[in-house]
């Protein structure tokens, strides 16, 4: 059986652009429409909509924190946050990347840094992705 599952997010409307291009790099042959009705269960109208090609759509809508919830609609049973996490993974290393982009060239202390690579670590047993900075 499958339903909609809703999440939270680390995305910010501050970072709105950069979650835009993050979502088309990691959706390839997807349309990313701003402020539409996704394809969910009720069709709820969301800031961001990731049309997929196969009807079922990713929707995002800004919270009152100025974060982003995820909405989709998944196959089967399960924790809502996992099955969120898992269909955004493909999300969070280009938009990571983007942020920290933007850090280096908008904060002053952080002026002449730039974003190196991304490598796999391990925190109290869970596998993370670590994006380096570097000085120029």
């Amino acid at each position: 059986m499958s339903h909609m599952v809703k999440g939270k997010t680390s995305f910010t409307e501050e970072n709105k652009t950069l979650l835009v291009e993050a979502l088309k790099q990691a959706y390839t042959g997807c349309e990313v429409r701003l402020n539409a009705q996704a394809m969910i269960s009720g069709r709820p109208l969301c800031d961001i909509v990731v049309k997929n090609n196969r009807g079922n759509d990713v929707g995002f809508r800004l919270k009152a924190d100025g974060t982003y919830e995820c909405l989709t609609y998944e196959p089967g049973y399960g924790n809502n946050q996992d099955r969120i996490n898992n269909a955004l993974k493909p999300v969070y290393d280009p938009y990571n990347r983007a942020v920290a982009t933007k850090m280096t060239k908008t904060n002053p202390a952080l002026a002449g840094w730039i974003v190196s690579k991304t490598t796999d670590i391990e925190v109290k047993g869970t596998k993370k992705k670590r994006i380096r900075i570097s000085p120029g």
